[in-house]
């Protein structure tokens, strides 16, 4: 399987992860006035997702190479549906 870093799209996710990472660490210094307990909300949420981001890019990446990996070897495996129903004696049903 290859590695996250030879994803361009992991490596735009994983840079993005950083910046809301450097978002959360910003908001800890909460203006005057400002609403503090939306403030820490918000950096719990942020906190929580930006770690998610990479590795579920990653997943979704892998996932979608290995589905086409199999898709490629199960159609080297297998043969065509019509050379199936010739093999089995399709040519006698249709009157060929």
């Amino acid at each position: 399987m290859p590695e996250p870093e030879e994803f361009p799209l992991y490596n735009l996710a994983f840079k993005f992860s950083q910046k809301l990472e450097k978002l959360a660490d910003d908001l800890r210094l909460v203006p005057e006035g400002a609403d503090e307990y939306l403030i820490l909300e918000g950096i719990k949420v942020i906190s929580h997702y930006q770690s998610l981001i990479p590795p579920k890019v990653y997943r979704a990446l892998t996932s979608k190479a290995e589905e086409e990996e199999g898709n490629r070897n199960l159609k080297k495996k297998l043969p065509s549906f019509s050379e199936n129903f010739f093999e089995v004696g399709g040519d006698d049903r249709l009157g060929v």
